[in-house]
């Protein structure tokens, strides 16, 4: 019997916490296929399908998933809603687990992905949230582990002006 050749660690991961869409098919440490679209109000009606064809993209089976990674936020309550609804129900339908993330974790690990620094450094993801505030955290990482966040600040909405008074404060 033949052995299948394809690597069996897939991982879908997704995210409408925001007015974008934001959905991978991932293999360890590469990124299979991905989409980052705007989508604004039409999550509902964009996500499965995206996540269709990027599985077909990938040449991934429903079946060669192993879990599924979804952001909850901080951000949109009926984005999040969507998001976390279809990954619960396809890792229920799939039997694999689900595991949530911080969006602006995520985001801020992003952020670090092809950056060249030498020392510590700060990390800090803002997300419009509309009258002067902002989902923000901060985090912090070191050039001989770019590949590991310390939080230094829990997410959070707050007024944008307060919070860079704050982070000057601590620079």
């Amino acid at each position: 019997m033949e052995k299948d050749s394809r690597p069996q660690s897939r991982i879908l991961a997704l995210d409408t916490s925001s007015a974008a869409q934001a959905v991978a098919v991932l293999n360890k440490d590469q990124v299979l296929a991905e989409s980052n679209k705007l989508a604004e109000r039409n999550h509902s009606v964009n996500l499965l399908p995206e996540i269709q064809q990027l599985l077909q993209q990938s040449e991934t089976n429903k079946s060669d998933l192993t879990g599924i990674a979804v952001g909850i936020g901080p951000g949109s309550y009926t984005g999040v809603r969507i998001a976390v609804t279809t990954a619960k129900t396809l890792a229920w339908a799939l039997k694999i687990p689900v595991v949530p993330v911080s969006s602006l974790e995520a985001q801020a690990a992003s952020g670090l992905a092809d950056t060249d620094f030498e020392a510590r450094t700060w990390v800090i993801p803002l997300v419009d949230a509309r009258r002067g505030q902002a989902y923000t955290a901060l985090f912090e990482a070191e050039h001989a582990q770019a590949d590991r966040l310390k939080r230094l600040a829990e997410d959070a909405i707050l007024l944008t002006q307060d919070w860079v008074a704050e982070v000057a404060r601590q620079f």
